[in-house]
């Protein structure tokens, strides 16, 4: 009784840890967006996206080393699905998206572009360490457009050199305190599953996989609170091309992954037609309402029903 009492109470301080440093990370994001003089959305992709996709490529890095690369690929498009239909139908439920940086709406078409090659290279069989180059090539190409956004408001006057030091220095402690607060929230709720006695599978497709994308999900439910919705946007897409880029790439460069379409082909499936779902609403209706949402997260209830429920028909291994 005691030790559940005392990982409950670990689960709880790391929840708040997790709220107070989204908070930092927000607030510090928008400071270092006017600093830059860049986009919310290019904050979003290139400062939120690469912290939270740390996770994912260490664990792609990991398992390249130790020839499992039905983790790697299972790893990618399990976090890109959750991250698409859970973590930004959440935030559309929280408020509708919108957007208000033109610049975001002339990229769209990229953000689904850099979606579907990536996939292709994996469709085709095999993605050695050619494809892998070439991966890397595109998140290095994506990195260097969004660097080129610019805020639709332009900037007046200059900060002294503490204030432009100062929103970097609180990002980074943040994210810090993210990664360690979800970490220990993750291990707590395993903990106290385990000993309620529920099932590993149970486990392993609630806890440990929304605990990989912890990270997005909290910083955007803060995003959305505070209408920051070109963060909201950069942190997710900018997670998915990474994972789909960088950290296939990554990979793949160390040991050729072999794409097996019995366990992966409908997963795919799903993430492209999510990913064609999300950039058609937000190119033609600019938002995205509770509605679609609603939709999103409801397909990942589903999506996750038919994991626990062992029917062969997706499979993410996030």
């Amino acid at each position: 009784m005691e030790e559940i009492l005392l990982q409950i109470l670990v689960f709880g301080l790391s929840v708040f840890a997790l709220i107070v440093s989204s908070k930092w990370i927000i607030e510090s994001s928008k400071k270092m967006a006017l600093i830059l003089n860049i986009s919310e959305f290019s904050v979003g992709f290139i400062f939120l996206a690469l912290a939270t996709s740390l996770p994912e490529l260490a664990v792609s890095i990991i398992a390249a080393f130790e020839d499992a690369g039905q983790i790697i690929v299972g790893n990618v498009l399990g976090s890109n699905i959750a991250n698409i239909l859970l973590i930004l139908g959440i935030s559309a439920i929280i408020g509708t998206i919108k957007i208000q940086d033109s610049e975001l709406i002339s990229n769209a078409d990229i953000l689904l572009f850099m979606t579907l090659i990536p996939l292709f290279l994996l469709w085709k069989g095999t993605v050695g360490v050619f494809a892998g180059s070439i991966l890397i090539l595109l998140f290095v190409f994506y990195l260097y457009v969004m660097s080129r956004l610019k805020p639709d408001i332009e900037i007046n006057g200059t900060a002294k050199p503490k204030q432009k030091v100062f929103p970097f220095v609180v990002f980074t402690a943040g994210v810090a305190i993210l990664f360690f607060s979800a970490n220990f929230m993750i291990s707590s709720a395993v903990t106290i599953a385990e000993m309620l006695s529920v099932s590993q599978t149970i486990i392993g497709l609630t806890i440990v996989a929304v605990g990989t994308s912890v990270g997005e999900l909290i910083v955007n439910i803060h995003a959305m609170l505070k209408k920051s919705y070109g963060l909201a946007l950069g942190n997710i897409f900018g997670s998915c091309i990474i994972n789909l880029t960088l950290v296939l790439g990554a990979a793949a460069i160390i040991r050729e992954i072999v794409f097996d379409y019995a366990v992966a082909g409908s997963a795919t499936f799903l993430l492209i037609a999510s990913t064609v779902a999300v950039t058609y609403i937000l190119t033609k209706y600019k938002s995205l309402t509770r509605k679609y949402g609603i939709l999103f997260v409801a397909t990942y209830a589903v999506f996750i029903i038919v994991e626990v429920l062992g029917v062969p028909v997706f499979y993410a291994g996030a």
